[in-house]
């Protein structure tokens, strides 16, 4: 379950909105608690003219200046351990 967001977090936004996350991502038998969603508008990879809503669950919070000055959530999460990132077309 992720909450948190809704379309209005989206219009015209290109700055991450925080929001709360719960589940369990597995993966080779490792079960990764999931409790924290970001997400963003950013660019299609391949249509210009597109955008596309990537989403960011994490276990742990993000620090709070790993949100700034990002051009895609994928960015923030670079030195991160335990996250899961879709991007939505």
């Amino acid at each position: 379950m992720i909450s948190g967001f809704s379309q209005q977090s989206f219009a015209a936004e290109t700055q991450a909105v925080t929001g709360k996350a719960t589940g369990t991502l597995t993966i080779d038998g490792k079960h990764i608690t999931l409790k924290y969603a970001y997400a963003m508008v950013q660019p299609n990879t391949f249509d210009p003219g597109k955008t596309d809503i990537a989403v960011l669950l994490t276990e742990e919070p993000l620090d709070e200046d790993a949100l700034t000055d990002i051009e895609e959530l994928d960015d923030a999460v670079m030195r991160q351990h335990s996250w899961a990132f879709f991007k939505l077309g």
